[in-house]
């Protein structure tokens, strides 16, 4: 059991640092811990189960992983360029494409959230313009 344990806090330690490592405000390390918060105490409103708060709490960090397929844009946060809106638009694709054929559940889950990162409850977002 403390193996397991160990296994389990290593692996969001790792996704945890990763995700610090591709977010432009990596000087405020708490970025990242104040987003897993957030995701916890909504999905407890939302009446998830534990098991579920804690595969999101899991995934959040990785997010914005898309970003690592554009030049200049996990440094600075920023899509500088002539093509702004077209390459923001495919961030979350890019996170998907990464991450999407892994065998294991939870790195499925995290090409799931890269992909629909933008969507909006009211169907506005992109890339797909989901509702609800």
């Amino acid at each position: 059991m403390v193996l397991t344990k160990n296994i389990q806090d290593t692996q969001r330690e790792i996704i945890e640092r990763l995700g610090q490592a591709m977010d432009h405000d990596f000087d405020d390390s708490m970025h990242i811990k104040r987003l897993v918060k957030i995701t916890e105490l909504i999905a407890r409103r939302a009446g998830l189960d534990e098991e579920t708060i804690y595969t999101l709490a899991l995934v959040v960090p990785l997010h914005d992983i898309g970003k690592i397929k554009v030049p200049g844009v996990a440094a600075s946060g920023n899509v500088i360029g002539d093509h702004d809106d077209i390459i923001q638009d495919q961030l979350g694709e890019f996170g998907y494409k990464i991450l999407t054929d892994s065998k294991r559940p939870l790195i499925k889950n995290v090409a799931f959230l890269a992909r629909h990162l933008n969507e909006h409850w009211n169907g506005s977002g992109y890339p797909r313009g989901l509702v609800g």
